[in-house]
């Protein structure tokens, strides 16, 4: 495949920026602790571009115990369908046609879509943007024909292309949505794969890059961009858009985890002359910046007591701030500037 000038620039500039993102990720002390906060990330804004409303706050409040509305469940089953993904990679398995089945089963238990056949290759046809074919914005290849093309994409990920690993990514991403496979939950799952694919072949020692972050804040340019290869072959364009997404989210995700290791490294020197454990949580804080009296109680193996006397002495060195009470039990507390470094729109707090 023969790259224009513009695209192989964007390659260039894609390729540092990933590269330095790996680099950190190997140099980072434990990186599948920052790792678990870009998947949640990555998860909010793939469901978002589907029409979630689910925030972070939402997202870590119902982790650590509150309520679970249907969007945050979305948002809790994609970081369960990535999670399993990359623990099927890790043992050895690559992204395959059975993979992908069992992905989207994670992905589609008990929220919208549940009744369009989890798991199950659709055996009737898809349109992308109106049910009613004469207005469809897309129209998938026909069921029938799905078996066939789903083998030349497995094909295309076991067999290596002599592409750049970027490259081939990037039309990973694109031939799976636009084979549209499953009745729904495509674009997900889609997005899922591209974390997957990068880590299986190497170029991501950890799930630390979050491109719906990006897709998300210029979708329309996303869908304009996939569907321009689709109508004119236009695959310039769409690799364009994409390496110019990893290269600002690969070095938007160094510039985050500073901000992180930053403030653990910040916490641990005001915590170092005081007695107690109190230390012991900031790695959990950084991981999973909303925690419970009970989940310290669990972690530290120590009172109630015990744990609500750290948990005051967090908050005293402004490190924690309690949050509203899990009705008949105890406050949850939040590491506030976790938080707001997760929050922002940019790494630099801009």
């Amino acid at each position: 495949m023969q790259l224009d000038e513009t695209t192989t620039l964007e390659l260039s500039r894609a390729d540092r920026a990933l590269g330095r993102l790996a680099g950190s990720g190997r140099l980072i002390k434990n990186p599948v602790l920052l790792a678990d906060l870009y998947i949640r990330r990555e998860a909010l804004s793939s469901t978002r571009i589907e029409g979630t409303q689910a925030t972070l706050d939402d997202l870590y409040e119902a982790e650590s115990g509150g309520s679970i509305g249907e969007d945050v469940q979305e948002v809790i089953n994609y970081v369960n369908a990535l999670q399993l993904g990359l623990e099927l990679i890790t043992s050895g398995a690559q992204i395959s046609v059975e993979m992908i089945k069992a992905l989207h089963v994670t992905l589609m238990v008990g929220v919208r879509g549940e009744d369009k056949q989890p798991g199950v290759i659709r055996d009737r046809p898809n349109w992308i943007g109106s049910n009613d074919p004469a207005t469809a914005r897309f129209g998938p290849p026909p069921h029938n024909e799905l078996a066939a093309l789903l083998e030349d994409w497995e094909r295309f990920i076991c067999e290596t292309p002599p592409l750049p690993p970027l490259v081939a990514c990037a039309l990973l991403h694109y031939q799976f949505e636009t084979l549209h496979p499953f009745l729904d939950g495509n674009g997900r799952l889609g997005r899922l794969l591209i974390i997957l694919f990068l880590v299986q072949e190497g170029h991501l020692p950890v799930a630390l890059l979050y491109l719906s972050t990006y897709f998300e804040q210029h979708k329309q340019e996303y869908y304009t961009a996939l569907q321009s290869v689709r109508e004119r072959g236009a695959a310039d364009m769409w690799l364009q858009y994409f390496l110019g997404a990893v290269t600002i989210q690969a070095n938007d995700a160094v510039l985050r985890s500073e901000r992180l290791i930053d403030l653990g490294e910040k916490y641990r020197r005001q915590l170092a002359g005081s007695r107690g454990r109190a230390h012991e949580l900031i790695d959990a804080l950084l991981a999973a910046p909303f925690i419970t009296t009970q989940a310290v109680v669990k972690r530290l193996n120590i009172s109630t007591t015990g744990a609500g006397n750290m948990l005051r002495q967090l908050e005293a060195e402004g490190i924690l701030r309690p949050t509203r009470r899990i009705p008949g039990r105890s406050y949850r507390w939040v590491a506030h500037e976790v938080m707001d470094v997760l929050r922002s729109d940019r790494a630099d707090g801009g």
